[in-house]
């Protein structure tokens, strides 16, 4: 599960997704003084966790600093599992086209690194258009719930054991033109020599 806006001035917003990832058994990856971004992944799922914060964009007057949330973790069967997330600037901003290929960039570079082998890497975020998508075509693969808003959820294109089952839109009211969407994705569980799972 992913998310934005829950930045520092975002007034009880923060300590409430605490409250509410505690209490409904997910541990959530919000790092301080970031953007804002998250992630929250079910307990049981959560095995030789790491997460990460990677600044892209610096932060500035009216604005707070954007970039890449990680957390990786371990799930028998499926292996290593990571997760991505970030929060692009709004189209209208004189320099948002530069900025977002700056973030693309580094989410390319970050798929690659933690995709390698049998590991799997899905992304979610606000990608601030409803055009097209704003990954290269040999990074993320979005999955574009109807009707289209500005969230996306994607996975790496070349993850074989990954095949997308369904993607909607919930009927919740969010900030702003945020629109609550879910994936279902199916994954070929890994076998040993013994074919037992791993």
């Amino acid at each position: 599960m992913t998310g934005t806006e829950a930045h520092p001035w975002s007034g009880a917003l923060p300590k409430r997704l605490h409250h509410e990832a505690r209490g409904a058994g997910y541990r959530l990856w919000l790092p301080p003084g970031g953007e804002g971004t998250w992630i929250a992944i079910n307990e049981r799922y959560v095995r030789r966790w790491q997460a990460s914060w990677q600044p892209v964009i610096p932060g500035r007057r009216g604005l707070n600093p954007r970039g890449i949330v990680r957390a990786s973790f371990s799930i028998p069967g499926a292996g290593r599992i990571t997760v991505l997330a970030s929060h692009y600037l709004p189209r209208r901003m004189h320099d948002a086209r530069a900025a977002n290929r700056r973030l693309t960039r580094a989410l390319a570079t970050d798929a690659r690194r933690f995709a390698k082998g049998t590991r799997l890497v899905f992304f979610g975020g606000d990608v601030n258009t409803r055009s097209h998508s704003p990954f290269p075509k040999t990074a993320l693969q979005p999955c574009w719930a109807r009707p289209p808003g500005v969230d996306v959820i994607a996975n790496w294109r070349h993850d074989t054991r990954v095949r997308l089952r369904s993607a909607r839109v919930l009927p919740l009211r969010l900030h702003s033109d945020h629109r609550a969407i879910t994936a279902t994705y199916s994954i070929r569980t890994i076998r040993t020599t013994k074919g037992r799972p791993r």
